[in-house]
């Protein structure tokens, strides 16, 4: 998958696709964060149990980037918060069932909190805030599905503590307002984003389109 976006290098470390093999992820991963720490020092000094953390975080990103999908690891020196971004590009669209369980899903502890979008390289499309039950603790993430002509896309920013979700969205919005993915075809109607916001608008209960 061909994915290009901007970013900040000073809050974001985008992964390497290393294949099956955990030595090469785990090598570039322990490269990569000792590149950012280097990178930072003139802001933040991290510590080698900092650095160990972000190669940790890496490495777990880098199992599952590749083929369909792409990672960043968002790091914030002050105060040392890390967030996981997934970005992940389908040629099919997903089924209305699909759709509700990746914007309501149903371990939401709260109803999420939806707007409409529109971005330059996927057009129209649909965030939302969600906080939700993980390992029996509550988890935040912020979730962007993108229905195209030609291809559908879904973004994932989190699980992370719930107080450092909107310390880390302004980070992540420079990516998704720049993001573009050979394949994926916009709609210029933007109907499925507006059904979308419709539905959430008129359905306080559970979200259904």
């Amino acid at each position: 998958m061909n994915v290009r976006y901007r970013y900040d290098r000073d809050r974001v470390i985008p992964v390497a696709v290393k294949g099956e093999d955990d030595e090469a992820r785990r090598s570039w991963a322990l490269n990569a964060a000792a590149s950012y720490a280097e990178h930072i020092r003139t802001e933040v000094d991290l510590d080698a149990t900092a650095v160990a953390r972000v190669a940790d975080l890496a490495a777990e990103l880098a199992r599952v980037a590749g083929g369909s999908r792409a990672a960043a690891l968002l790091f914030l020196p002050e105060p040392q918060i890390a967030a996981p971004m997934t970005i992940m590009f389908s040629p099919e669209q997903p089924t209305k069932a699909d759709q509700e369980d990746f914007l309501w899903p149903r371990s939401s502890l709260l109803r999420p909190t939806h707007r409409k979008i529109s971005t330059d390289g996927l057009g129209a499309g649909s965030t939302v805030a969600i906080v939700h039950r993980e390992h029996h603790r509550a988890v935040a993430e912020r979730r962007w599905l993108f229905l195209g002509e030609h291809g559908s896309v879904a973004v994932a920013l989190g699980p992370m503590a719930v107080p450092f979700l909107a310390l880390v969205e302004p980070v992540s919005d420079l990516i998704i307002d720049s993001l573009s993915i050979d394949g994926y075809v916009a709609d210029p109607s933007g109907r499925a984003a507006t059904e979308i916001a419709d539905a959430f608008q008129q359905d306080e209960e559970r979200w259904a389109v």
